[in-house]
């Protein structure tokens, strides 16, 4: 068994901050120093251009929208929905409420799209565009493309669905009064919302 000094475990520094090796051959042991940057802060890499840098990975969502639902064959449909909501990260504090239109695609599970069925679910595909005000970022502009599982529970004798869902998305968002230019996100954002549908089939 081999055994270093205990002053080899306190001075190890591979690369230093300013791109020199810190390798130092003495003695046949390898000594390692600190790399500390001469501010005394460890400087983090910067994002390349486009890509957000406060990424948040999980939201909760609460809206009331309107919507128009064509059925297709096999138990599917596609519909256009439009309403207001809020959205909030779990990693802060940050809100952001809004306007959103979408275009979604449908696949149900029962003989809820016809009316045969209290409750249903449905998986679907659909591409969205928002406009929100945010608590940290202001107004903005968000298109979102993702896939979403729905739960359905028909209120009787009304035109009204609660639906909660999950889904995962891959938005791209405009900065509005502060920032300019397009921003895309490199990691998905899983929602759970909750949201009060008045729905009309045509």
């Amino acid at each position: 068994m081999v055994f270093l000094p205990l002053s080899a475990l306190f001075s190890l520094r591979v690369v230093n901050f300013n791109g020199t090796e810190n390798f130092s051959f003495s003695d046949d042991i390898i000594r390692f120093r600190p790399a500390i940057p001469p501010s005394g802060q460890i400087r983090c890499p910067t994002p390349p251009p486009g890509v957000r840098e406060d990424i948040t990975t999980l939201a909760y969502s609460l809206e009331v929208i309107a919507s128009l639902e064509k059925p297709l064959i096999n138990n599917s449909s596609i519909s256009l929905w439009a309403g207001a909501g809020s959205i909030w990260n779990s990693s802060n504090s940050e809100r952001a409420w809004g306007n959103e239109i979408a275009l979604e695609v449908r696949s149900y599970t029962s003989a809820f799209l016809y009316g045969n069925s209290s409750t249903g679910l449905n998986a679907g595909a659909y591409l969205g565009v928002g406009y929100f005000n945010s608590t940290d970022s202001g107004d903005y502009w968000v298109l979102a493309p993702g896939i979403k599982i729905t739960g359905c529970i028909n209120i009787p004798d009304t035109p009204m669905i609660i639906e909660p869902y999950l889904s995962v998305s891959l938005p791209y968002t405009e900065e509005g009064r502060d920032k300019a230019g397009w921003e895309f996100r490199d990691e998905p954002l899983l929602t759970f919302g909750l949201r009060m549908v008045f729905r009309k089939l045509y």
